[in-house]
Formats: C-alpha cells, sequence, structure tokens
C-alpha cells in the first residue's frame, strides 16, 4: 500500500461525513427543539423551585442521556437507511472528535459537583467542553453546528467569568443564576439552532 493510500482513505470519510452531517442535521433539528423545550422548562422549575447539586445532577444528567439516546437512534436509523454499519468508518471518525471534550466535561463537572457542590462552575464546564466538541468536527461538519459551537463556547466563557466573580451562584434570584444560565445556553440555544435549520431546509425543498 502507498502512503498515499492512507491519505486518500481518510479524505474519502471525511467527504461521507460531510454528506451525512448534513442529513443528520436535519433530521436532529425536532431533537434540538425537543431538547431545547426541556432544557427551558427545567431550568424554569429549578429556577421556582430551588436547586441543590443533588438535583442539578440527576434531572440535567437524566436529560442529557434521554436526548443522547435520541441522537443515537437517529444515527442508527440513518446509517440503516444507508446499508452502513453502526460504527463505521465515519462513526469511529466522528467519536474520535467528540469523545474528548465531552469526557473531560463530564468527569470534571462530576467531580466539582460531588466535592465543592459549585452548580455554576459546572454549568461552566459543561457548555465550555460541548462548545468544543461542536467546533472539533470542523473538518466535516456543517457551518451551522460550528456557528452552535461558537456560540456555546461564548457563552461558556462568559458564564464562567460571571461564576469566578461571584455573579453566577445556585441560589439568589438574579440573572447569573445557573437556572438562567443552563436555560440560557442548553435551552435557547438548541432552540434557535434547530429553528434556522428548518428553515433553511425548508428554503432549499422549494
Amino acid at each position: 500500500m502507498s502512503d498515499q493510500d492512507p491519505a486518500s482513505e481518510h479524505l474519502r470519510i471525511i467527504r461521507q461525513l460531510m454528506e451525512r452531517a448534513t442529513v443528520y442535521r436535519s433530521i436532529s433539528a425536532p431533537v434540538a427543539l425537543l431538547g431545547g423545550v426541556a432544557a427551558l422548562g427545567l431550568a424554569w422549575w429549578h429556577h421556582e423551585h430551588g436547586l441543590t447539586w443533588r438535583l442539578f445532577l440527576r434531572n440535567w444528567l437524566g436529560l442529557f442521556a434521554i436526548l443522547s439516546v435520541l441522537n443515537l437512534g437517529l444515527l442508527w436509523r440513518d446509517a440503516a437507511r444507508r446499508g452502513l454499519p453502526f460504527l463505521n468508518a465515519g462513526m469511529r471518525l466522528a467519536l474520535r472528535a467528540l469523545a474528548p471534550p465531552l469526557l473531560v466535561g463530564g468527569l470534571v463537572g462530576l467531580v466539582v459537583a460531588l466535592k465543592s457542590h459549585d452548580m455554576g462552575f459546572v454549568a461552566s464546564v459543561w457548555a465550555l467542553c460541548y462548545g468544543l466538541a461542536l467546533l472539533a468536527t470542523a473538518t466535516f461538519a456543517p457551518p451551522s453546528i460550528q456557528r452552535l459551537g461558537r456560540a456555546f463556547l461564548a457563552g461558556g466563557l462568559l458564564s464562567f467569568l460571571g461564576n469566578q466573580a461571584g455573579f453566577l451562584s445556585t441560589g439568589d434570584l438574579n440573572f447569573f443564576t445557573t437556572p438562567v444560565i443552563m436555560g440560557a445556553l442548553f435551552g435557547v440555544l438548541h432552540i434557535i439552532y434547530g429553528i434556522a435549520v428548518l428553515v433553511s431546509a425548508r428554503r432549499s425543498a422549494r
């Protein structure tokens, strides 16, 4: 096998991923909308009824788990429709890009939540690492996913600065509370993304 063969195979996989990512963006828009509305609802509930670190972990990790299962179901259905194995070369490449920041964010957030109960810091870390995970797909993802990643990165940095300055708290009813930050980032941003993708798909279909 020549030295060019691995490079050619890598480029072929990236092209396939770009095609599948465009399709996935369209079929995942309803899940993004559903997740955004659910995140807003959960954030409102915590804002009205209070927030402890145990409730935070249980409710938000539960929501993330449900949405992850839905997304995996979409990917599995798309792979089956195309006659591809679920863990094909493209999927493995995507997982290698997404897994490091998501694992770091999940583990760091869990440790901080268990040790110091600083939910504002956890919210910031989750948003930052989620944004980095989306940006890690730059070689094969559509521009809309990159814009979503940059929005999460900016929001995560702002919430981190608010947390370190003492404005992002768990219980005080001000704009920088942890529920408001989670609702604004994981709720509003996903709703905007889902609506934008659906509108773009409808325009392209005309």
